[in-house]
């Protein structure tokens, strides 16, 4: 875009340059054309138009008191031929100005000639505002980090896609193909594949069968408002099921029992060791106690025996 706009400007450029070297060639031609012919009192060099007015009005060389008739005198020759001057300079000084302002607009890379010591001016690349400017080393290296990324990439694309066809244009370039080498993986065919993908497609299904199977508390979830469906406690050939109720008193009843159980353990068995986690639990003896029955001896028992 930059150089359509570019080559746009130098186009322009050029052509002004050139309409201002016509405009000064024609002025120059006039202005000499009138130097040579000047200004001729003589009727015979008058153009048309003054040729009528003089015949309408009748004016002539010269009246009958020999004064000057039409014609100006000396100074008013002067005056005009100072006028004429004047703007043949200023029209010449603005074709001058013109160019000087289209070839610096064409070449900006001349320097400003100036004769005024006082005159001064800022560096555009420098000036405070000026986007910051990469130096040529830099430029360079940014060239050539741009130019590796590339030839990574461009690596990175071949290494992730063995499938794309190597393009080249040299007939002497050749090389094996690389899914039938002797130590590539073994490729399966379109068949294969498509046997594969339906046999885990049935493995997805029946895990699906089996885990509603196994888990029937597990809601169904479907967004088919016209699907329906029984209740699997409900049905009329469901096992009867108890309520909650009926469930807590059954553990209860089932807790109990089994401390009776323990208790009536521990009382046929006194033998067993007492087993406990705390600490601080004791008791006294069974047999040891004040109201116990009086034992006799091993001894006693046997001489009794």
């Amino acid at each position: 875009m930059e150089s359509k706009t570019f080559t746009g400007a130098t186009e322009q450029g050029c052509t002004l340059i050139k309409v201002v070297d016509v405009k000064i060639n024609t002025v120059t031609e006039e202005i000499a054309a009138k130097g040579v012919c000047g200004h001729i009192k003589d009727i015979s060099g008058l153009s048309e138009i003054q040729k009528m007015e003089e015949e309408e009005y009748g004016i002539t060389e010269s009246d009958e008191d020999g004064e000057d008739g039409y014609y100006p005198d000396e100074e008013s020759s002067d005056e005009e031929n100072t006028a004429d001057s004047e703007e043949r300079e200023a029209i010449l000084a603005d074709c001058h100005a013109l160019k000087v302002f289209a070839s610096a607009y064409m070449h900006p890379e001349l320097p400003v000639d100036t004769n005024d010591a006082s005159s001064s001016g800022r560096n555009y690349f420098n000036r405070p505002s000026a986007l910051e400017m990469e130096s040529k080393e830099e430029a360079e290296e940014r060239a050539q980090v741009l130019a590796d990324a590339l030839a990574l990439k461009k690596l990175a694309t071949d290494y992730m896609h063995p499938e794309i066809r190597v393009m080249s244009v040299d007939p002497c370039a050749f090389g094996r193909n690389y899914f039938e080498r002797p130590s590539s993986v073994e490729v399966e065919s379109t068949e294969e594949a498509e046997e594969r993908a339906q046999i885990l497609t049935d493995a997805a299904a029946l895990k699906k069968l089996a885990l509603d199977y196994m888990h029937p508390e597990i809601k169904v979830t479907n967004v088919d408002p016209s699907t329906f469906g029984r209740n699997f406690f409900g049905r009329p050939s469901a096992v009867e099921m108890e309520s909650s109720d009926e469930a807590d008193e059954r553990a209860q009843i089932l807790a109990d029992a089994l401390a009776l159980k323990k208790v009536a353990s521990d009382y046929m068995h006194p033998e067993v060791k007492v087993t406990s986690v705390d600490p601080c639990s004791f008791g006294r003896n069974f047999f040891s106690r004040p109201s116990a029955v009086v034992m006799e001896s091993k001894d006693e028992a046997e001489e009794r025996a």
